[in-house]
């Protein structure tokens, strides 16, 4: 069996059942960007390497450019029903929706589309779903209220926690928040995301679905986004902002199209807005701005390349929109990466700064 080598505590559960407690907190959200799926449903979702991994209730399994929306591989999947996708830093993870003692979970090599190895679901009650990696251990649902964490190595389960839900197919995906070391997870029947105490299961905040009562795929990026997939008339891939202000591009990088950039759900702002831009070839040292660091910097070399200045540089906004001018986006060649955040002043100085998002030249 092959896994990535980690060097890691790994904290174990016990079973636990959540009661009925409080309700959970409604949080804002923002959907950055959409990419189109071929399928009537995109079951299961995974972040690797800057790229997304989706299957659909009959396969095949897929791997895109989240950016652009380019598909570059394409696998068969070892059986049908595909379900849940998590990947583990070198190998992919495929639930299936079977019961014990079929097989329904398997170990995929991303490179050849090969099956490593297939695996019972260690649990009788209910059929392997949506699924997580947590950096050392694989989170797996059972669409009966039950979380299961699995130590892969020796195919034990460490624990388990109960969410509440109600009707059937719950809950869906999963997508582990490296930032809190919580858990998110989707619920078609309620059309809700929610983020969980992985300890025990606790709501802490939810939201609705782009998707609505389709709810599907769902996973978490390398920065700070959730992205989730669902059915029927919807047939696409969203990114998703759940931590306001938010930051959101009016246009489309292509040569001589006019565009802004905009923010929105911020609070006590006096609408100065400058954006940060931030290219893959490097950085100067973070900005500090009222002794709070920026954490992105336009490097010389975005700035030769990709000719952004003064766009990017310090673009201010005095007309208490939090929006930038309207202006040309420079004819660049295709496929240049970078990152841009909004940074928003007030008298006092820094009052927030958006999460780093991506863009790729069109």
């Amino acid at each position: 069996m092959r896994h990535a080598i980690l060097i890691l505590a790994v904290c174990a559960l016990a079973a636990v059942t959540v009661l009925p407690g409080a309700s959970a907190q409604t949080i804002p959200f923002k959907v950055i960007r959409t990419f189109p799926h071929p399928s009537s449903y995109a079951n299961a979702l995974t972040w690797a390497n800057d790229t997304i991994w989706m299957s659909y209730s009959a396969g095949p399994l897929e791997q895109y450019d989240p950016y652009t929306g380019t598909r570059i591989k394409t696998y068969p999947t070892p059986n049908t029903k595909p379900r849940g996708l998590a990947f583990d830093g070198m190998d992919l993870w495929l639930a299936s929706w079977y019961k014990a003692p079929t097989p329904s979970i398997f170990q995929i090599n991303p490179v050849t589309g090969g099956v490593i190895q297939s695996y019972v679901a260690p649990f009788t009650n209910g059929t392997s779903n949506g699924m997580a990696w947590d950096g050392a251990t694989l989170w797996l649902t059972n669409e009966a209220n039950s979380i299961y964490q699995i130590d892969t190595f020796r195919w034990v389960v460490l624990g388990s926690i109960s969410v509440p839900a109600l009707g059937s197919y719950n809950p869906r995906d999963l997508a582990w928040d490296n930032r809190t070391h919580t858990l998110w997870a989707g619920y078609q029947s309620s059309g809700l995301i929610r983020k969980h105490n992985s300890l025990n299961g606790a709501v802490l905040e939810e939201f609705a679905s782009p998707y609505g009562n389709f709810q599907q795929g769902l996973t978490w990026d390398s920065s700070c986004f959730l992205w989730a997939t669902g059915g029927s008339t919807k047939l696409d891939v969203s990114q998703i902002d759940v931590t306001p202000p938010f930051m959101v591009l009016k246009g489309v990088l292509q040569g001589g199209t006019p565009i802004q950039f905009e923010l929105t759900d911020t609070t006590n702002e006096v609408g100065n807005l400058f954006l940060v831009g931030w290219s893959s070839s490097g950085t100067w040292p973070p900005i500090m701005i009222s002794g709070k660091p920026v954490p992105l910097a336009l490097d010389s070399v975005t700035l030769l390349g990709l000719q952004l200045l003064p766009f990017f540089s310090m673009v201010i906004d005095t007309s208490n929109t939090a929006t930038t001018p309207q202006f040309l986006w420079p004819k660049l060649p295709p496929a240049i990466p970078f990152w841009v955040c909004g940074v928003t002043l007030n008298s006092s100085g820094l009052v927030s700064v958006t999460e780093a998002q991506k863009y790729v030249t069109q």
